[in-house]
């Protein structure tokens, strides 16, 4: 059976991004750093459940301010209730956040982006913890020498293009928490040097699938076309929520650790085997690449994984991994990704018409494993974002 909801019900039973309405106070000494900086948002939830926009908590770990607070409130109104969207809170707290960074820049006759590199933050300021990597200097360095940032005018209104329209040039912090649940996965080395990986995984169109693809290969020692990945339905391991832009991390860290799980019963077969060139390695360690098993200290001894496997008479090993966050670094580490965005707008002086016409977004998003999959993140990001601030 297939359920087809009317596109009037698209904006109701099923979920959407409450409306919020947020008031930022901001304060600064002389030399434009911040002294303090309060955000308060109010949106919308239903009246039979609860769910509230988290946008002030944005102002959480982007800026240094001695003194910030952060606070919510919620009118009840007879609509469904509002659920995740994309970025739940960063989206829509980003905005009204990077809106009065600028306001108070100008206000302060600093320059957008010298703003945000004196109000840098070293730690995270909500906390105090230090990150456990931060590289938004970098994106701001990159972003603004690839875009032109240099040739910006402090003052506005002065720059047209050759059709007298006003030309707008400026810029965003990005952020969003690394975050990461559990979740679980079975791994197998077969007789005839294949691999296969089981994981119940979701792809929405993301591309997930072929990411943990590779890295089920990479922690096989197998090429990708001998690895046969499973994925999609509820009977294979539980692989967590396909949200929170988690899922990578989640599901990838329990296929890894499968994969390292099961080389080890396989290196346990070869080096307990007189008969291996890897006995007596056990000490040493094995390496895994390209279906066979090396001595880590000595990479012209090794043999092929159906070797193994057809000696030891077994026709196949398995294993399973999991993976999970770290309580012990949460607790010790502020955990985000970062980036910098700087766009260009041509502005119709008559009609106040508004176009887009570039954009550069430089990202520190941490171990990229698929490149292409991360720029279609990344451009319909851009694109989501932009079409979002021009409604």
């Amino acid at each position: 059976m297939k359920l087809v909801l009317r596109r009037e019900q698209m904006y109701g039973p099923v979920g959407h991004r409450a409306p919020t309405r947020q008031r930022l106070r901001i304060g600064a000494d002389g030399e434009g750093r911040l002294t303090a900086l309060d955000h308060h948002a109010r949106t919308v939830s239903s009246t039979f459940d609860d769910f509230y926009e988290p946008a002030a908590d944005a102002s959480h770990t982007l800026y240094a301010a001695p003194a910030i607070r952060t606070s919510h409130d919620a009118v009840r109104v007879n609509t469904g209730t509002p659920l995740f969207m994309r970025a739940p809170g960063e989206a829509t707290g980003s905005i009204a956040l990077e809106s009065a960074i600028d306001e108070m820049a100008w206000a302060c006759g600093i320059d957008p982006l010298a703003f945000r590199l004196k109000n840098y933050a070293e730690v995270e300021p909500i906390t105090g913890k230090p990150f456990s990597s931060k590289a938004l200097r970098a994106c701001y360095e990159q972003g603004a020498a690839r875009f032109g940032w240099a040739k910006r005018s402090l003052q506005p209104r002065q720059m047209r293009d050759d059709a007298g329209l006003l030309v707008g040039w400026g810029m965003g912090t990005a952020t969003f928490p690394a975050l990461m649940f559990q979740a679980e996965a079975r791994a197998a080395i077969r007789r005839d040097g294949t691999g296969a990986m089981e994981i119940g995984a979701h792809d929405m169109g993301q591309g997930a699938w072929t990411a943990l693809a590779q890295i089920a290969a990479a922690g096989l020692g197998l090429d990708i076309d001998r690895v046969t990945f499973k994925a999609g339905t509820s009977d294979l391991p539980d692989a967590g929520i396909a949200g929170g832009s988690a899922h990578t991390a989640t599901a990838g860290a329990a296929i890894h650790s499968a994969g390292a799980a099961v080389i080890a019963k396989l290196a346990a077969l070869a080096t307990g085997d007189e008969r291996s060139p890897l006995f007596g390695a056990g000490n040493a360690g094995v390496v895994a690449r390209d279906g066979k098993l090396f001595r880590r200290d000595d990479g012209n001894r090794g043999e092929s994984y159906a070797e193994i496997l057809a000696r030891a008479g077994v026709a196949d090993v398995e294993a399973r991994g999991t993976g999970a966050p770290n309580p012990a670094a949460m607790e010790e580490y502020a955990m985000h990704a970062h980036g910098a965005v700087l766009a260009e707008v041509k502005v119709d002086p008559e009609l106040g018409q508004v176009r887009v016409t570039r954009m550069v977004g430089a990202f520190a998003a941490g171990r990229i494993v698929n490149p292409h999959l991360v720029k279609s993140q990344l451009f319909g990001g851009a694109a989501s974002r932009s079409g979002s601030r021009n409604c």
